[in-house]
């Protein structure tokens, strides 16, 4: 599956790839979490055992859009809080569609960065320009997600599953 010579520098083929689902849709989580204080709503629970008591832990979040009940491949993200320097961090690389190829896509990584205090991201300055807008609608979508999650456990929910 060859990379052309006009794809993006840093193409690869992904054979699990889809090109990103047109129209409307947002990002629904892959898994189930607790929510917990703080920036960053996304927690695993941990039970007690010999060495450590029960207690939530913060964790990162595999997300897909919402338009289809199956493995997404190159449309899944996986975000993760920035645990060590500033809790109101999130970052992510995106799996970016250039082009269809066979079975899957040709497609090209790019980080994002989620500010939830400033409520903005920042794609990276390296995102090649045939897929930012790509990219951008991506990370607004994102943010947006988390930040529906962050109202839900505002208005008092537990985890992911309670209506």
């Amino acid at each position: 599956m060859p990379v052309r010579p006009d794809d993006p520098t840093g193409s690869y083929f992904y054979s699990w790839g889809v090109p990103t689902p047109p129209g409307e849709w947002n990002y629904r989580l892959d898994e189930f979490v607790h929510y917990g204080p703080g920036w960053w709503p996304f927690y695993t629970f941990f039970p007690a055992s010999r060495d450590t008591p029960e207690g939530l832990l913060q964790s990162g979040v595999r997300i897909c859009p919402d338009t289809e009940k199956r493995a997404w491949g190159s449309e899944t993200v996986l975000l993760w809080p920035n645990r060590h320097s500033d809790p109101a961090i999130a970052t992510a690389t995106l799996h970016l569609c250039v082009r269809p190829q066979g079975l899957g896509v040709i497609a090209v990584d790019t980080k994002l960065t989620i500010d939830l205090r400033a409520k903005t991201f920042c794609v990276s300055p390296n995102c090649p320009q045939p897929v930012r807008e790509q990219a951008e609608t991506k990370a607004a979508r994102i943010l947006r997600f988390v930040q529906h999650h962050r109202s839900r456990r505002r208005a008092g929910k537990k985890n992911s599953d309670t209506e």
